[in-house]
């Protein structure tokens, strides 16, 4: 499975009943450096599958406190249970 399906798995197993609510930002998956993880990130937002929370990112001066930050899309929800689907087929 490639890095950028596994980022967007971590944010779907994430996913709370009430997908209003905002997760912290993933800041690790196995294998991946950090550049490229912050690379994964503006795909995702880039294909629609997550959403920032860009107004409440200006109000954070320290990184490492990036929670609550990212969600999960309908269309990123819709893509990994494409994967699974194909996953299950195979």
């Amino acid at each position: 499975m490639d890095n950028l399906k596994q980022l967007l798995i971590k944010y779907f197993k994430e996913l709370p009943e009430e997908r209003q609510q905002w997760l912290p930002r993933v800041m690790e998956v196995s294998g991946v450096e950090q550049k490229e993880l912050t690379h994964l990130h503006g795909m995702l937002i880039a294909h629609g599958w997550i959403e920032q929370n860009s107004s409440y990112m200006d109000q954070i001066e320290d990184a490492e406190k990036l929670t609550g930050c990212y969600r999960i899309t309908s269309l990123g929800t819709r893509e990994v249970r494409g994967f699974q689907d194909s996953l299950e087929e195979a």
